[in-house]
């Protein structure tokens, strides 16, 4: 077993393929298929915000990200879906199709405190939206293009730089005013997932290696180390300031690396496929899939 954790299995409210999860402090939240949003209420125990849609058509949320201070809660989705969802007043505000972009939004990252956050959405025509939040207005200040058109699977921001990842295989960043990008080809196959911490980057690529960055933005050439996660099909990595790092993949493969060691497997009894993976502040790890499938480690 990975760590000392308990695991369990459970179901999501609506039975559909979760897509992402995402938490800040004791709260979680997590995405889906045919309009889900997701709230966890305690171990074991979510509810659902919205199961058809932020205005009920049925568009597929895929990822979400909370502000620093968790009072917002970002998603993005099909055809242009853009808004933020607020729990302490239950409120869900839209902001579709920024820049008139109708694209597949696949990822969001929002950074900064409610009301005031920057956020970066990409899509599956390799754009990046940046938006700047003055209360509830939401102003575009740049459309980037980093590559070459190739759908983004993750974007990022950590506050100092901005990192995004495409299905080419290429890793992205640049410095927050996105002045200029660097890239870099990591892997021959699509890089799927991109995260970090107080000290290094992450990535994974579909052939189940993690590279790790030691050597961030503008500290020179380094090469990143490779580490074999033993994930095969691997579909997103999340760590956390203790060095935890999450991996998880098809056929409900979760394994789990502590302080920089090996990745371990996780013993649960999962067959679904898991798309999403979250490492919360006190150590619980969250993974979502097919089925409404939801895996919960929490720290013994």
């Amino acid at each position: 077993m990975a760590g000392t954790r308990e695991w369990s299995v459970t179901k999501s409210p609506k039975v559909a393929q979760l897509t992402g999860v995402e938490s800040s402090g004791d709260a979680a939240y997590a995405t889906g298929r045919r309009g889900v949003l997701l709230e966890r209420a305690g171990p074991s125990q979510w509810t659902a915000v919205f199961t058809t849609g932020p205005v009920g058509e049925g568009r597929s949320v895929l990822d979400a990200s909370t502000t620093d201070d968790g009072e917002r809660v970002w998603f993005c989705g099909e055809n242009g879906t853009l808004g933020y969802y607020e729990p302490a007043t239950d409120s869900v505000e839209t902001h579709f199709s920024p820049y008139d972009l109708d694209t597949t939004f696949r990822s969001v990252s929002a950074k900064g405190a409610a009301g005031e956050e920057t956020v970066h959405v990409a899509d599956d025509n390799g754009e990046i939206v940046r938006g700047e939040m003055d209360g509830p207005e939401l102003t575009v200040r740049s459309v980037a293009i980093p590559g070459d058109g190739t759908a983004l699977t993750e974007v990022v921001d950590n506050d100092r730089e901005v990192f995004a990842c495409d299905a080419a295989g290429t890793f992205y960043h640049t410095t927050v005013d996105q002045q200029a990008w660097k890239r870099r080809t990591l892997s021959d196959t699509p890089v799927r997932a991109v995260s970090f911490n107080d000290a290094n980057v992450y990535e994974i690529a579909e052939d189940g290696t993690v590279f790790e960055e030691v050597s961030l933005f503008g500290e020179g050439s380094r090469n990143p180390r490779s580490i074999d996660s033993g994930v095969e099909s691997p579909t997103e990595i999340d760590t956390d300031d203790r060095r935890t790092i999450a991996v998880v993949g098809d056929g409900g493969q979760l394994r789990v690396s502590e302080n920089g060691g090996n990745f371990r497997h996780a013993d649960i009894e999962a067959e679904a496929t898991l798309y999403g993976a979250e490492v919360m502040d006190d150590g619980t790890i969250i993974a979502v899939g097919d089925d409404g499938t939801i895996v919960e480690g929490c720290p013994n």
